[in-house]
Order: C-alpha cells, then structure tokens, then sequence
C-alpha cells in the first residue's frame, strides 16, 4: 500500500514538472523575454533633416495587369507598325497601318453605309424621348411645387 500511494506521489510530481516546464517554455522561451514582451519592442530614433535613401531589388517575371488582342478589320499587307512590345500606348493613339485589298469604291460604300448606320443610331435615339425636353420642365416645375409645399 505504502509502495502505491509513493507511486502516485512520483507520478503527479511528473506531472506537474512537465507541465511547468512546458508553460514556461511557451511564455517566456530561451530568450527571457515574454511572448508579449518581444511583440511590444519599439525602435525609437530621433528625427532629423537629411536625404533618405532606399534601394529596393528584386528578381521574378514581370506580368501586365491587362492584355488585349488586337486585330485588323480587314485583311493585308502590314505598311507600318508604330509600336513596340512594352511601349505605352492611350487611346486614339495609331499603332500600325495595314494596306488594303479593297478598291476604293468599296471603301466609299463602306464609309456610306457607316454613316448611315449613324443616321438611323440618332433617329432611334431621339424617338426613345420625343418629348424629353418637355418632360424635363414638367419635371423642374414639379420640383419647384414641392419644394414650396415644403417651405
């Protein structure tokens, strides 16, 4: 009996060494310092009047944000490209010319029926809202209305 309860004692004694040895390993570590402790550390420097300078370097595969394919309505021999691979480009800007292989009366229908296309897109529109300006000052006036039943 005597043997069993010294057992018990040892075994708890184990128990309660490795338990705290193991919190305080995981609190305060090697270093001495505690977990907290080392997240707190603060550089402090006193400020002054100078140049600064950083370099920064770095080496991986350069990936554009956006790509887009390009193409020619028609088809034919390309006269000039204006661009080069990694040139900046805005809007409107021409970046090649192609040659043609089109007579010129069927580049002449071409731009006629694109006009007229544009003809038809505006009359569409303007039927849309026949009356809109109408509309508009019916709308300001019932603006004005409320806005004096408000006052």
């Amino acid at each position: 009996m005597k043997r069993k309860s010294v057992f018990r004692i040892g075994l708890i004694s184990l128990v309660v060494i490795v338990a705290g040895g193991y919190i305080y390993f995981t609190t305060i570590g090697t270093s001495g310092k505690t977990n907290q402790d080392q997240e707190a550390e603060v550089q402090e420097a006193a400020a002054r009047i100078g140049d600064l300078t950083v370099s920064v370097s770095g080496s991986g595969e350069l990936v554009p944000t956006s790509t887009v394919d390009l193409s020619f309505q028609n088809s034919g021999d390309l006269l000039e490209m204006n661009v080069s691979v990694g040139d900046e480009v805005r809007a409107g800007d021409v970046l090649a010319r192609s040659q043609i292989d089109r007579s010129p009366a069927e580049l002449a229908a071409d731009i006629a029926s694109a006009e007229l296309a544009l003809l038809n897109a505006h009359q569409n529109l303007a039927s849309l809202h026949p009356n809109s300006e109408l509309e508009a000052a019916q709308a300001l006036i019932a603006l004005e209305d409320a806005q004096m039943a408000l006052d």
